[in-house]
C-alpha cells in the first residue's frame, strides 16, 4: 500500500496510469487485500456517484469513502427491514448533489454522557461546539476536552469520545449530559445538533437558506452488529427561518444522523 499513495489511487479510477503502472497496481492488489478494498471502494464510488468523480481530489476522497460507508450501513439496515429502502434513495440522491449531512453520535444514558461530531458535510461547511463557560480558570479545559470528543466521534473513536466527556463532567456535569454541535458554512448558521442523555432525546435543527430546497426528514441510524432499528423524524417547521426535526426515546447506543 505504502507504494500507491491516495494520488496514484485517484488516477487508477479515473484510467490515467500508464499500462506499466496499473500493471504494478493490479499485482499489489493481489498480495495486499486492504489496498484491494480501497480500490473497490474508489471504483464503487466512480460508478455510482458521477457528480462526485469529477471533483475527486485526495482531499475529498475522505469524505467520499464515509460517505460510502454510510451508504453500506443503510443497504444493511434495509435487508433487514424493506420498509426503510427510500432513506438509502433520498441519501444517494444528496450525495449525487453534493450535499447530504451526517454526524456521528452516542447517548450513554447510565452514566450521563453524550458526544457528537460532523462525520461527512458538504462543501466547505464548518462546525463548532457551542457551550456555556463556567470560572475562567476552567474555559481552555473544557473547550480542549469538548474539541477532543467531537473529533473522536467523528472518527468513530467512541470509547475515546467517552474519556473526553467523563474529563467535561468532572467540571460541569450538564455539558457532559447534552452534547451541541454548530454547523457554519460561509459565516451563517446552517444547523445545530443537540444529544441528550438524560432525555434520551436528538434535536436537529435546520436553518432555512434561502432558495434552497429543506431537507425532508432525519434519519437515525443506530451502529453495530445488535443494533436497533433506525428512526426517521420529518422536518417540521420552528418559526419563520428554521426546521426542527426530533428523536425521542432514543436508544443508549453509538448512532449516526443523516439528513
Amino acid at each position: 500500500m505504502a507504494d500507491f499513495n491516495l494520488q496514484s489511487l485517484l488516477r487508477f479510477v479515473r484510467d490515467e496510469l500508464s499500462e506499466e503502472e496499473e500493471g504494478l497496481l493490479m499485482s499489489a492488489m493481489g498480495d495486499d487485500p486492504d489496498l484491494q478494498k480501497e480500490v473497490d471502494a474508489l471504483l464503487h464510488l466512480r460508478d455510482n456517484f458521477d457528480n462526485i468523480v469529477d471533483n475527486w481530489t485526495a482531499a475529498g476522497h475522505g469524505r467520499d469513502l464515509r460517505n460510502l460507508r454510510v451508504l453500506r450501513l443503510l443497504e444493511s439496515a434495509v435487508e433487514a427491514n424493506p420498509t426503510i429502502a427510500k432513506i438509502t434513495e433520498l441519501w444517494t440522491h444528496q450525495l449525487n448533489q453534493g450535499g447530504g449531512y451526517a454526524f456521528t453520535s452516542f447517548i450513554d444514558a447510565g452514566n450521563r454522557l453524550s458526544g457528537v461530531g460532523g462525520y461527512s458535510l458538504p462543501g466547505e461547511c464548518e462546525t463548532s461546539v457551542p457551550w456555556q463557560g463556567v470560572a475562567s480558570a476552567d474555559a481552555g479545559e473544557l473547550q480542549e476536552h469538548l474539541s477532543e470528543a467531537g473529533q473522536c466521534c467523528e472518527k468513530l473513536e467512541f470509547d475515546s469520545a467517552r474519556s473526553h466527556v467523563k474529563q467535561v463532567g468532572k467540571i460541569d456535569a450538564r455539558l457532559a449530559e447534552t452534547a451541541e454541535l454548530e454547523v457554519i458554512y460561509d459565516g451563517q448558521l446552517v444547523s445545530r445538533i443537540s444529544v441528550s442523555s438524560h432525555r434520551r432525546e436528538v434535536l436537529v435543527i435546520y436553518y432555512l437558506p434561502p432558495r434552497e430546497a429543506a431537507p425532508e426528514s432525519a434519519t437515525l441510524l443506530p451502529l453495530g452488529k445488535n443494533a436497533a432499528s433506525p428512526m426517521i423524524a420529518g422536518f417540521v417547521p420552528d418559526g419563520d427561518t428554521e426546521l426542527l426535526a426530533e428523536f425521542t426515546e432514543v436508544p443508549e447506543c453509538e448512532f449516526i444522523i443523516l439528513f
